[in-house]
């Protein structure tokens, strides 16, 4: 490993979306890990689910379904690998009455 940078996204009552600055990192070389969110129990479980995406190399975005009517502070950690090896970045769809992809 080269890097793993720490941070939280802020997302406030109402906010679908919101991002973080961080360190540049190769984006080839570099994946972000979903750490947890803090916040109020939602009455709509599906209001908590959040998608963090490497926007670019110095950007974290963190997207929720809808905005919500709380806040919630999502923590994530950036890993940039070095070497040979290359990160691909793609997208698992579960249906909505499935439990795996």
């Amino acid at each position: 490993m080269s890097s793993v940078q720490h941070g939280t996204i802020s997302l406030g009552a109402g906010v679908t979306s919101n991002t973080a600055t961080i360190t540049a990192v190769d984006t080839t070389k570099a994946f972000v890990v979903f750490l947890g969110r803090s916040t109020n129990s939602p009455a709509n479980n599906s209001e908590g689910h959040v998608k963090l995406i490497l926007t670019n190399s110095t950007t974290v975005t963190a997207n929720r379904v809808s905005g919500g009517s709380y806040a919630m502070v999502v923590s994530f950690c950036v890993v940039e690998i070095t070497g040979g090896i290359t990160v691909q970045p793609g997208t698992v769809v579960i249906a909505s009455s499935g439990t795996s992809a």
